[in-house]
């Protein structure tokens, strides 16, 4: 068994990118990383390896933008509780996932075209590029299903903001105060999830603005 332990302070995200096998179509503005982790590798009684990587990781005051400099995301704060990550027996389990103050931009362009549809469509074609067809060619095919866990998710003053260009007159929408809380979400579906949620909504004169509140509610997610 053999155990490695890595501290993380400030550490700045967009430098690395650079190292990435593919070229993502996003400009990140800011972004940095604290975080205390520990990875052990072990073989067990049957001689299959394991990889286990727990600890903390915070991503702080993050801002994307598209190759044309329109907001896509940003947060105030990222912070996850890893209880066992482990790629090579396929088990993924977080303790804790809290986000800040996230905002997601949609924007309808004056051609009918959505920003994120155009962003993943743009990121599909990177991954299909000979340079990440190469870095995944020698990955192997999964030996088993993959399981994972959440024990608990919060999101709090979340916002989706929505622009369409598309019809003259630019239209637009928010969703906003948008406040989360989810437990017990797993792979295996034993027992329904539990969720509290709030938001509140507007996008005058095309839909009426009012609020959203849900307490106690439960999500099955084997139906």
């Amino acid at each position: 068994e053999s155990e490695l332990s890595v501290d993380l302070s400030d550490v700045q995200i967009a430098p690395y990118l650079d190292y990435l096998p593919l070229r993502l179509p996003i400009q990140l503005v800011s972004g940095a990383v604290d975080g205390e982790l520990k990875l052990a590798f072990r073989r067990g009684d049957d001689d299959h390896p394991s990889l286990g990587l727990s600890g903390t990781v915070t991503v702080r005051d993050l801002v994307v933008r598209d190759t044309a400099g329109d907001p896509l995301l940003s947060l105030k704060r990222l912070h996850i509780l890893l209880a066992t990550v482990d790629p090579l027996q396929r088990v993924f389990a977080i303790e804790q996932l809290a986000v800040d103050s996230p905002e997601i931009h949609a924007r309808v362009s004056r051609q009918g075209t959505i920003n994120w549809i155009d962003f993943f469509n743009q990121e599909r074609a990177a991954r299909s590029s000979p340079a990440a067809a190469a870095a995944t060619a020698s990955e192997p095919a999964a030996a088993a299903p993959v399981s994972w866990s959440l024990g608990e998710a919060t999101v709090s003053g979340g916002a989706l903001f929505w622009l369409d260009e598309s019809h003259g007159k630019p239209f637009r929408a928010s969703v906003e105060g948008i406040d989360l809380g989810a437990r017990n979400l797993d792979s295996k579906g034993a027992s329904p999830a539990k969720f509290e949620l709030a938001l509140r909504f507007q996008g005058e004169p095309w839909i009426k603005g009012g609020t959203l509140s849900v307490r106690g509610g439960q999500l099955d997610l084997v139906k």
